[in-house]
């Protein structure tokens, strides 16, 4: 994101920005023009795609001023129009699409505050939750300004938001004044200001942020691990009203598990067992390994886990209700880092593939493991010890001996549409 003060209207303003690998070969203007588009176009154009490359559209073409980009269903042209209309790239459509969906789903998942007179109106996506004041439920869409309830502590400090079972009790949980008076420096104050799209006024010798709804109120931020209310009081002989600025999911942070617990059994031919127990790592072959995610305090997760599992591979889109489909399982591969192929027979139907050892010839798995309200996933590719194994009907009803994990995530980053396709049962 981009911070700036525009001194047209000042205000503080931010916008997105997008960055292209090589994008001086498409031109150089070829990323402000794709910035500039407004939302509902961009969802047009990206729609419009999807028709040209299933063949429903033959031909489809959009810009913005500088550049026309006209796609048909394999070859994209960017056509300079201020220089004769010349063609200046031509870019796989496929690429264009992704290009553009990836941007479409970012400013989805990122809504942009741009002024900050009213941020119910100027977030791309009304946030909703439920707000309970001591006494009433009632359900909001954006800020909330109103009249307490109770002016009685005992009852007000109960108040609580909620959003999707996700609750934060406003005056109890980590509590801290948007001042540099005690909690924050003023660099910490400045990046919290434009971070939520609030000011900042200096009082004596501390500074304070403010909305421009309560200029001479000082704002208060709650939090927990999951959710975040800016807000403060109103009244004129003590708190009568509360003014809620914004409420905010918290977003965590993808986190690397690069070691683990792991139980390593060797089966031999006469039926005897070799078990090695030891603290094992990610990138690393293992040996029918039984593996356990250790919690920050070093302790094994809870047997109290549901696990699913799904084959690593994408099928065409008429398989999309069961199956990956290119889109994902491309998200999947650049997010967590390996390779997928097209089939050699077979078109439209792509696979996951692991290259460090030519006895690697299946797909890999995604392992969703959901534990006390977290989301962990694993990938995990498998093949034989030995050219010659299976050695038989026993052997094989072990299944393959090696397991290589690529990794182990907590708070995994994962569309809906694909949690939904490994929890389906085959």
């Amino acid at each position: 994101m981009h911070n700036y003060f525009d001194d047209r209207n000042n205000l503080n303003k931010s916008v997105p920005i997008l960055l292209i690998e090589n994008q001086e070969r498409y031109g150089e203007h070829f990323s402000t023009e794709i910035t500039n588009l407004r939302f509902e176009y961009l969802q047009e154009i990206v729609e419009s795609l999807e028709k040209v490359l299933s063949g429903e559209l033959q031909y489809y073409d959009f810009g913005y001023e500088v550049y026309s980009i006209e796609c048909k269903k394999e070859i994209a042209q960017v056509i300079d129009t201020y220089n004769y209309w010349k063609c200046i790239a031509e870019i796989p459509t496929q690429a264009i699409y992704l290009l553009l969906k990836d941007w479409r789903d970012y400013l989805i998942s990122n809504p942009v505050i741009t002024e900050s007179k009213d941020v119910a109106k100027d977030l791309e996506i009304p946030f909703n939750y439920i707000f309970f004041d001591g006494i009433n439920l009632l359900e909001v869409t954006g800020s909330y300004d109103n009249w307490l309830s109770s002016d009685d502590y005992a009852v007000y400090s109960n108040s609580y938001v909620e959003i999707r079972e996700k609750r934060i009790y406003i005056f109890k949980e980590n509590v801290k004044t948007l001042s540099t008076f005690r909690y924050f420096s003023k660099q910490e104050l400045e990046l919290l200001t434009k971070k939520h799209n609030l000011k900042i006024k200096q009082r004596d010798d501390c500074f304070y942020a403010y909305d421009d709804n309560y200029i001479s109120r000082t704002l208060e931020i709650s939090q927990n691990d999951q959710l975040t209310v800016i807000y403060c009081l109103t009244g004129s002989y003590g708190p009568e009203g509360i003014f809620i600025y914004a409420v905010f999911e918290n977003q965590k942070e993808m986190k690397l598990i690069e070691q683990f617990y792991c139980i390593q059994t060797e089966i031999f031919g006469n039926g005897s067992k070799n078990i090695n127990e030891s603290i094992a790592s990610i990138k690393t072959e293992l040996i029918r390994p039984d593996i356990k995610i250790l919690d920050p305090n070093g302790n094994n997760l809870s047997s109290e886990r549901k696990t699913y599992r799904k084959q690593i591979t994408a099928r065409p889109s008429e398989y999309s209700q069961e199956s990956f489909i290119i889109d994902e399982l491309l998200f999947l591969s650049k997010t967590y880092g390996f390779e997928i192929e097209e089939h050699a027979i077979y078109k439209g139907y792509y696979t996951s593939v692991l290259k460090i050892h030519k006895l690697y010839d299946c797909p890999g798995e995604i392992i969703l493991i959901e534990h006390q309200g977290k989301q962990y996933i694993m990938i995990e590719f498998k093949r034989w010890q030995f050219e010659y194994q299976p050695r038989g009907a026993g052997e094989d009803s072990y299944g393959e001996d090696v397991t290589y994990v690529l990794g182990i995530w907590e708070n995994p980053l994962l569309t809906d549409e694909i949690i939904t396709k490994i929890k389906l049962k085959r």
